[in-house]
C-alpha cells in the first residue's frame, strides 16, 4: 500500500488515545477507530506510522498490530482465546525435559527449573517436570489459579500475553516476560535452549550461522521485543 498521509499525531479520544493520519483516526481492520489506553502507546504507534516509507509495510508496525489484535480480536473472542491459552499450561515447554544427553539435561534443569520454581512461588501453580511426551495432568485448583491470572488481564495485556505464549510455547515464559522476571534475551535463550545447545555442542558458529535458522531467530527476537515494548508502555 502506498503511503497516503503526510502528518501523524496522537489525540485524546473516548477516555483513551487514538492516532490521527492527516487529522483522521486510524481505523482497525474491523473499521473501528483505534483506541489505546494511554498516550505512551499512542506515541509509539505514531512513530511507526511516521517512519513508514513510500510503501507501507505493516510487518514493521508491531505495536500497532498488537493494539489491533487487542481491540478487534481479543475483545470479541476473549473467552475462547483464554481456553486455548490454558491448554498451553498442560504442555508447557519448560515441563518437557530430557534425561540424555546429560549436559542438555543439566542445562534444562538449571534454566527451566529456576523459572518453574519462580512461577510456583509467584502463582502457587506447581508444574511438574516430565521426560516423556504425555500431557501433564493439572489439578483443578491450579487450572483455576491460571484462569484467575488470565481474567485479571486487560485486553491489551492479554493480547501481548497470548502472543508470547504462542511464540514460546510456554505459559511460564510468557508470564516471566509480562512480570519483568526475565529479559527478552533471557526468554529467547530459554525458549531456544535446545537449539542453542546443539549449535554450541557441534561448534556450528565456527562454520557460520545457518541462514534459515538465523532468520528464524531474528524474527523470534523481533516478536519478543515488540511484546516487551508494548508491556513496558501499558
Amino acid at each position: 500500500m502506498k503511503r497516503f498521509y503526510k502528518m501523524v499525531s496522537a489525540a485524546q479520544a473516548d477516555g483513551g488515545f487514538t492516532v490521527l493520519l492527516d487529522g483522521k483516526p486510524v481505523k482497525t481492520p474491523a473499521k473501528q477507530s483505534l483506541l489505546l489506553p494511554n498516550e505512551a502507546l499512542a506515541t509509539l504507534i505514531v512513530k511507526e506510522w511516521a517512519d513508514q516509507p513510500d510503501e507501507i509495510d505493516p510487518k514493521t508496525m508491531r505495536v500497532m498490530q498488537i493494539a489491533v489484535t487487542a481491540q478487534d480480536y481479543v475483545s470479541a473472542n476473549r473467552a475462547d482465546i483464554e481456553g486455548l491459552i490454558l491448554r498451553y499450561i498442560e504442555t508447557d515447554l519448560l515441563c518437557y525435559q530430557v534425561d540424555q544427553p546429560l549436559a542438555l539435561a543439566r542445562r534444562q534443569q538449571k534454566t527451566w527449573g529456576d523459572l518453574l520454581a519462580w512461577f510456583k512461588q509467584e502463582t502457587g501453580i506447581d508444574l511438574k517436570v516430565k521426560t516423556d511426551l504425555i500431557a501433564l495432568s493439572i489439578p483443578k485448583a491450579d487450572l483455576d489459579r491460571a484462569k484467575v491470572i488470565l481474567s485479571g488481564m486487560s485486553d491489551h495485556l492479554f493480547a501481548v500475553f497470548q502472543l508470547a505464549v504462542s511464540l514460546t510455547g510456554s505459559f511460564v515464559l510468557a508470564y516471566a516476560l509480562i512480570k519483568n522476571k526475565a529479559s527478552v534475551d533471557e526468554i529467547f535463550k530459554a525458549a531456544k535452549l535446545e537449539e542453542l545447545f546443539m549449535i554450541e555442542v557441534h561448534d556450528l558458529e565456527k562454520h557460520g550461522p545457518d541462514p534459515v535458522q538465523g532468520k528464524e531467530f531474528d524474527a523470534f527476537k523481533r516478536e519478543l521485543e515488540a511484546c516487551d515494548v508494548f508491556i513496558r508502555n501499558l
